[in-house]
């Protein structure tokens, strides 16, 4: 299921032995797009710390109590990976960055959309802007031509009228077959289930 990262922070996490903290953080490999960690935040203010910890730990999912459930203890956790790694980025510092489109500025990154059982970005949440009303719309990072992070810009491989008129995102609906058919056919893109198979 494809889920926007904002929906997942702030779910406690439950470890075997008892919960840990809440999901403060998603941190994505900036080659593959693939999450490589999720941050902890444990204790209260005085005693916060942020640990990560592999979603590949995650077990199950409840939606209602808003809780991950991890295969891990809370040992494991504190004793957790080292995650020093020139290739992590966090979606939450790249919410904002630039969409710049073939013909020019578009909008910026306003979430993410993770596929929640590979753990992988599927999905830039775009926020349009410019002379018109704006509206959300998604981009795959398999459009995207190259990220600057020192200019905190995306370049889509895509043009602005291709962007603008792709159907647009609404976070309260959950993101259908159809819908993501439709978006692929739109951008004249390959769905990534064929480049998986």
């Amino acid at each position: 299921m494809l889920t926007n990262t904002k929906k997942l922070r702030g779910f406690t996490i439950r470890a075997r032995d008892g919960e840990l903290g809440t999901v403060d953080r998603f941190y994505f490999d900036d080659v593959t797009w693939a999450i490589r960690y999720l941050t902890v935040e444990t204790g209260g203010r005085s005693g916060a710390r942020k640990i990560p910890i592999s979603p590949t730990s995650v077990v199950h999912t409840d939606w209602r109590a808003r809780r991950l459930d991890v295969a891990l203890t809370k040992r494991q956790v504190e004793n957790g990976p080292e995650w020093a790694d020139s290739h992590l980025r966090s979606t939450q510092a790249m919410t904002g960055y630039r969409i710049e489109a073939t013909d020019g500025e578009i909008g910026h990154v306003d979430g993410f959309l993770v596929d929640d059982e590979a753990w992988t970005i599927r999905y830039l949440e775009v926020a349009t802007r410019d002379r018109w009303p704006g509206k959300k719309v998604l981009v795959s990072p398999a459009w995207i031509d190259r990220v600057s992070w020192e200019d905190s810009s995306v370049y889509a491989g895509l043009s602005r009228e291709a962007i603008r008129n792709a159907p647009e995102y609404f976070e309260a609906c959950q993101i259908t077959r159809e819908y993501e058919d439709r978006l692929h056919i739109h951008y004249g893109q390959p769905s990534y289930r064929l480049q998986e198979a």
